[in-house]
């Protein structure tokens, strides 16, 4: 080892020996440069060396986002090759069809010509996740074996980013963004279930092209086992070698794609010590946080009030009103208290299965932090930032990334983390709060019973 006085970040080189660079897993050897640091870890196997840049292996991550990201064709999703702030408001977009027009004998092809720009509509969109996944390398350990192979550590990143990214997005699939909604048995998801969405799904004016769905586990082995879904091109076939499920221009779908951790949703409400009155039918619990159409449990109220699933009709800050359906909800026809009750409790119940959307449906805006020592001293706790790589932009899917590497002084550990800011806006999030806005139509949830 060589270890002259650390300076600020000129460069991080990882070099990785390989008999052949595609035949397998990228291990053996590997060179880290941090200033004037050098670290050499050298197996006696080594062979062939492949140097990659620190733009490189960001590059690596991002691709390997892109390829663990469910079906990322279909989000409304803006990659800005710009620095973003945390908490900051930014403007996303939404793009909708022009309008066919009749030729002007006067003004001819002028006649009522659309802005460009004016067929986006603009969404606020406010930045609520500085994310990034920090990679250490202890400057004594070598990399032995091929649990620290570094193409499955570049891999590994990308996909905790990805999902990280892909959790949150779909955190938002709930009955207060979107109102269109299908209830089926898991059993029963199925081609017909399918088929219905997809003209629920055509009736309310959405998108007919690029349409995707994220589906969990559980309804993917129900729609798998369907012999309807059985193609002469993709039986028995995972595009990619991939274990999660994805079935492509399939019954109005550009992609229907397994994902095993699509989550219900059933968390985002929890109540207790809820009141009920016969007087208004108001349901009273200080702060609740309900907004009309959240779609919700009922249970454990000494009276006036059965046990079962309602939507939410906000009242007050502090008072609400349950519906019997969403419709209802929205119409604000609510159920009765037949008596005054106590002690109810109020809940989440999602119980989302599968999310079918177009890219209308919701606003992301994404992008790399700002190249400030400061905010990056801040967020990753560390004594000094010793470096910063700018913005790199993978060419294929847009995505752009940065990422900050450093020394942690003392020690000679290294670090390298990739890092991705984003905010988004969904559903009736991103319009008015009625049912049918801009976003809502765009997306339907399908939900057991």
């Amino acid at each position: 080892m060589k270890h002259t006085s650390p300076l600020l970040l000129a460069a991080l080189l990882i070099t990785v020996a390989v008999v052949g660079f595609a035949a397998g897993p990228i291990a053996a050897f590997a060179l880290f440069a941090i200033g004037s640091i050098a670290i050499t870890l050298r197996p006696a196997s080594a062979r062939v060396c492949v140097t990659l840049t620190a733009e490189e292996i960001l590059m690596d991550v991002i691709r390997a986002f892109a390829v663990r990201l469910p079906a990322m064709g279909g989000l409304g999703l803006e990659f800005r090759p710009t620095s973003l702030k945390l908490n900051k408001q930014y403007t996303g977009h939404i793009s909708t069809v022009p309008t066919v027009q009749d030729y002007d004998g006067s003004t001819g092809y002028k006649a009522n010509a659309a802005s460009a720009r004016g067929l986006l509509t603009d969404v606020p969109v406010t930045v609520t996740k500085h994310r990034h996944v920090p990679l250490k390398w202890p400057y004594l350990n070598q990399i032995a074996d091929d649990k620290q192979a570094y193409d499955r550590v570049i891999g590994n990143a990308g996909y905790a980013l990805a999902r990280d990214f892909a959790l949150d997005i779909a955190g938002a699939f709930i009955s207060r963004n979107f109102s269109q909604e299908s209830i089926y048995a898991t059993a029963d998801c199925d081609v017909d279930m399918l088929n219905n969405v997809t003209g629920d799904m055509n009736i309310v004016g959405a998108q007919t092209e690029g349409r995707v769905m994220w589906l969990n586990t559980a309804a993917a082995n129900a729609l798998a086992v369907d012999q309807r879904m059985a193609s002469r091109d993709y039986q028995a076939q995972q595009v990619g070698a991939s274990a999660r499920r994805r079935w492509q221009n399939a019954y109005g779908f550009a992609a229907i794609e397994e994902w095993p951790e699509l989550p219900t949703n059933n968390s985002v409400i929890s109540l207790t010590g809820v009141t009920c009155a016969n007087s208004g039918d108001l349901f009273t619990k200080n702060g609740h946080g309900l907004v009309t159409g959240d779609r919700v449990a009922a249970a454990s109220f000494s009276a006036g009030f059965s046990d079962g699933t309602y939507y939410v009709i906000k009242v007050t800050d502090n008072t609400f009103q349950l519906a019997s359906t969403a419709a209802l909800a929205v119409a604000g026809t609510a159920v009765a208290c037949t008596d005054d009750g106590t002690g109810g409790t109020i809940a989440s119940l999602e119980n989302l299965a599968a999310f079918a959307f177009t890219p209308e449906a919701m606003a992301i805006v994404a992008g790399p932090p700002e190249s400030n020592n400061d905010a990056m001293r801040a967020m990753l706790n560390i004594p000094q930032v010793m470096g910063f790589t700018e913005p790199v932009t993978e060419p294929e899917s847009g995505i752009t990334m940065a990422a900050v590497s450093w020394e942690e002084q003392g020690t000679g550990d290294l670090y390298w983390s990739p890092v991705l800011l984003w905010g988004k806006a969904l559903g009736r999030q991103a319009g008015d709060v009625a049912a049918g806005s801009v976003c809502d139509y765009a997306g339907h949830r399908v939900i057991t019973a």
